[in-house]
């Protein structure tokens, strides 16, 4: 009954977190079902998920058609919420997708694992990333003839943006405290606001020990290189990358954690973006290499 409990509640928080992000998202049970797509998903798909409801694995690869560039069909496991099943891991790639007006796409494809606290696979997020997903993101800019009305608006719009993102990195984090990989979240003004119990280990100290601290910080507590030991600049570790591009990123780092230990982690990072499309911080998960 606690494993159903917990089942029940990692996806509920999973499908609350998407729904609050702009970014094409869809939450599977651990049997590859699409138990919910968000918004931006429904405009990627080119159908509404209260039209479809949820679908089977064998129904929404059916229906969308995965395939390589050259059209060989890609079947479940190898796409990358088949490996976050199946190899409980993260996954990327890039696959073409055609949807039921027969418009056919490709999308980068991020896809992790949903673990809980008890080491149980409860099922997979997958996230689509593409250029019109891209150039869609940001501040949508109004122009209002009267400067005391702009000024009003200005004022609601800080306030309206306040509250959202306060509520996509309240979702967030609680989102990340219930599952069992490592996850850190950091807000749009490059802060980290919190890492998990999971994260404890890779960090070496609690977050209740360290607290809230600027993201150059954390980095150069954990002097993140290269897998073959190189130094990294900003711009091409997957955090940096999600700040400075707006977009998903993957690499293999070397760490040492906070007591002292040094670690080969596998690292996916994912900016946030609410549904105002404002760039409200970004997600990381780490993955230690066997």
């Amino acid at each position: 009954m606690q494993v159903q409990d917990q089942k029940s509640l990692t996806l509920i928080l999973a499908r609350a977190f998407a729904s609050n992000l702009s970014m094409p998202i869809s939450v599977h049970d651990r049997t590859g079902r699409i138990v919910f797509y968000n918004t931006s998903a429904e405009a990627v798909f080119g159908v509404n998920f209260a039209e479809t409801g949820e679908l089977s694995a064998a129904e929404w690869t059916a229906g969308f058609l995965p395939e390589d560039a050259d059209g060989t069909p890609a079947s479940l496991e190898e796409l990358p919420v088949g490996v976050a099943l199946t190899e409980r891991r993260p996954a990327h790639r890039t696959v073409h997708f055609t949807r039921p007006d027969t418009v056919r796409y490709a999308a980068a494809v991020t896809a992790f694992p949903l673990i809980g606290r008890e080491d149980e696979l409860f099922g997979a997020m997958r996230i689509f990333w593409n250029e019109e997903v891209a150039s869609s993101q940001g501040p949508v800019v109004r122009v209002v003839a009267d400067e005391a009305e702009a000024q009003s608006a200005r004022q609601d719009d800080a306030t309206r943006r306040g509250r959202q993102r306060g509520l996509v990195l309240i979702l967030a984090r609680e989102f990340a405290s219930n599952l069992a990989m490592p996850i850190y979240v950091a807000d749009a003004d490059e802060t980290l606001v919190y890492f998990n119990e999971s994260a404890e280990k890779i960090a070496g100290r609690s977050f209740a020990e360290t607290g809230e601290m600027p993201v150059r910080h954390w980095a150069r507590m954990l002097v993140p290189r290269g897998a073959d030991g190189s130094e990294l600049s900003r711009e091409e570790m997957p955090g940096g990358i999600a700040y400075l591009k707006r977009r998903p990123a993957h690499a293999t780092l070397r760490i040492t954690a906070l007591d002292g230990v040094e670690r080969e982690i596998a690292t996916t990072a994912f900016p946030l973006f609410g549904p105002d499309a404002e760039f409200h911080g970004i997600m990381v998960i780490f993955w230690e290499q066997d």
